[in-house]
């Protein structure tokens, strides 16, 4: 499952032994970018992900697995993360820019631009009577 958003905390790294050996677990909290920002405590363990100072407040893309199970009655669910990309605004910020010229071009030249598609919803037609 993918997530993105962007890294707030980063907290205290949590090293244990266990009996297969020493294991290290960093967490870290994001928040979605929805149009109700959710935030998202994420464990990362054994340096699955590398995470610095630098990071905070950057948009973030992650690949994360959810687990949950049951213990005494009571469930728990886990979220790892299992990959981690920044995302490079500057690209999006490009792409922007792109469409919006060749918008303004196809208008200039007085031809019709097709519309946007990707927001559309479709409307279905209830018959029921009330």
């Amino acid at each position: 499952m993918q997530l993105s958003g962007k890294l707030i905390s980063i907290l205290p790294e949590v090293h244990g032994e266990g009996r297969n050996g020493p294991w290290k677990k960093q967490e870290f909290i994001l928040e979605t970018e929805d149009s109700y920002p959710k935030k998202i405590c994420i464990s990362s363990w054994n340096d699955r992900v590398e995470l610095n100072q630098d990071m905070l407040y950057k948009p973030l893309k992650l690949e994360v697995t959810i687990e949950s199970r049951e213990f005494n009655g009571r469930w728990y669910t886990d979220v790892r993360a299992v990959s981690m990309l920044l995302d490079k605004p500057e690209i999006h910020a490009a792409e922007t820019e792109d469409r919006s010229a060749t918008m303004a071009e196809a208008h200039d030249e007085g031809q019709e631009e097709e519309p946007d598609r990707t927001n559309i919803r479709m409307e279905v037609e209830d018959d029921l009577p009330f």
